[in-house]
């Protein structure tokens, strides 16, 4: 009889393996950059190169190209007319002028919608331009150097592309793509009257890489961004990168070494996504962000699976007499009692020393731990030593009932009662009493009850 419940329950979980298609090559990266392809533009501005006095008391202006690349945001998979890209790419920051320097817009902004917008011979073909509005440019310093841009028409072959729905969600380490209009690829189809400017679907570029950390550079006024390795180059600004489920993470923007002579190798970054999030908020703009369809799936393979193990452990205990009702000396109790998880809502981190000794906090099903006021919820002063940007994460598991603690890549290290010191993006489980320790014994937690009680 457990034989055969045993195979069964075996057998209902293959099946729904094999149903959720797990390695299908649906799911894997290719296919994934592949289609997110199709939310990528390439875009033309006309700007503004060198302001002179003419002599007679005005000014005499010289224009010039500039090339970027975009994406669309809205529902995702369908056609949009609003494109995500960078300030520089609409407006040029260091125009030369009679004044010294002077921030001047791009006088027209286009979608190029074929390679043959603007050719060396015939030059700009409008019918294969589409004219953009600038609906929102960061001004000044540029920074964090983002624009959000409608287009007069749908492109009819371009689509929105999901944003990413929590920073949260994002580690050191994940897989990144990074797609545009690299300048590159016109040099390799450089013919005999000079330059073609591609611009369709099947000449966007996929470079790959994982994230190497998460920044806010004061010489890039303070921007949080995704420093990367997916290489990019000049024309990929503005363009998408997205995470391993096609979700955009952030916009491409700058480039930091690469200098052979010295042996450097390049740093990429990546403006975070949540920026132009705001922004189309503010803009009264929709726009989607990334959801799992499958989830509904894992979690019936979840049920099916707990449903198959708890009839496993009750056929093999009802074969060992285990679950008979007859009273065995004269009680009708078990030998223990099983340890349950612990309900949220009646766990409480408390500081123990450091900056928050004797302040008590509830959970949520995540907490962040560090001195990043925009990407934590628990925030140490910026003069904290040991404690990184974003130091550590609490995971609860509601399945489990659970506490997990998990590093972030911290520079000085995220320790548990004093002997584990974690490895970066590794959970470790807590249970009440336990103690853990933010960069160094001086910021100590422990977990606690609600009241304090442990």
């Amino acid at each position: 009889m457990k034989k055969r419940i045993l195979c069964l329950a075996l057998a209902a979980v293959m099946c729904l393996l094999l149903l959720s298609g797990c390695g299908a090559a649906a799911s894997n990266g290719s296919n994934i950059t592949s289609a997110s392809r199709n939310g990528v533009v390439r875009i033309m501005s006309i700007v503004p190169t060198k302001v002179e006095s003419n002599g007679n008391g005005g000014e005499t202006v010289s224009f010039g190209y500039a090339f970027g690349s975009g994406f669309g945001v809205g529902e995702a998979g369908e056609l949009t007319d609003v494109f995500v890209t960078n300030a520089h790419v609409v407006q040029n920051v260091t125009v030369e002028a009679p004044e010294g320097y002077r921030v001047m817009p791009a006088s027209n902004v286009y979608i190029l919608k074929t390679d043959q917008a603007l050719t060396p011979v015939g030059g700009m073909d409008y019918s294969q331009m589409i004219p953009c509005e600038v609906l929102y440019c960061t001004e000044g310093s540029n920074f964090p150097d983002y624009a959000v841009i409608r287009a007069a028409q749908m492109p009819d072959d371009r689509v929105a592309l999901p944003l990413l729905n929590d920073e949260s969600e994002l580690n050191i380490g994940d897989s990144v793509y990074a797609l545009g209009y690299p300048g590159s690829t016109d040099d390799s189809e450089l013919g005999y009257y000079g330059d073609t400017y591609v611009a369709g679907v099947e000449d966007v570029t996929v470079t790959s890489g994982v994230i190497s950390r998460f920044a806010s550079g004061a010489t890039v006024g303070n921007t949080k961004s995704i420093q990367h390795d997916a290489v990019i180059n000049h024309g990929n600004s503005g363009g998408p990168l997205i995470d391993s489920r096609g979700a955009v993470i952030g916009i491409n923007t700058w480039g930091i070494g690469a200098d052979i002579l010295e042996g450097d190798q390049a740093a990429y970054y990546a403006v975070d996504i949540s920026y132009v999030k705001n922004t189309l908020d503010s803009l009264g703009i929709d726009y989607d962000v990334y959801t799992d369809s499958l989830v509904w799936l894992y979690v019936v393979i979840g049920a099916v699976l707990l449903i198959a193990a708890v009839v496993v452990v009750f056929v093999v205990l009802w074969k060992k007499g285990l679950l008979s009702n007859k009273d065995k000396g004269g009680s009708s109790s078990g030998g223990g009692v099983q340890q349950r998880g612990t309900d949220l809502s009646d766990l409480r981190i408390q500081g123990v020393r450091g900056v928050f000794a004797g302040k008590r906090f509830s959970l949520t099903q995540q907490i962040r731990i560090g001195r990043d006021p925009n990407r934590n919820d628990i925030i140490y002063p910026a003069n904290t030593q040991g404690v990184s940007g974003v130091h550590c994460v609490l995971i609860y598991n509601p399945v489990e009932g659970m506490l997990y603690l998990k590093d972030l890549g911290s520079t000085f290290g995220t320790f548990v009662n004093k002997t584990t010191r974690l490895s970066p993006s590794q959970p470790i489980p807590l249970k009440v009493g336990d103690q853990f320790w933010v960069g160094s014994e001086n910021e100590c937690f422990m977990v606690t009850r609600k009241g304090g009680v442990v």
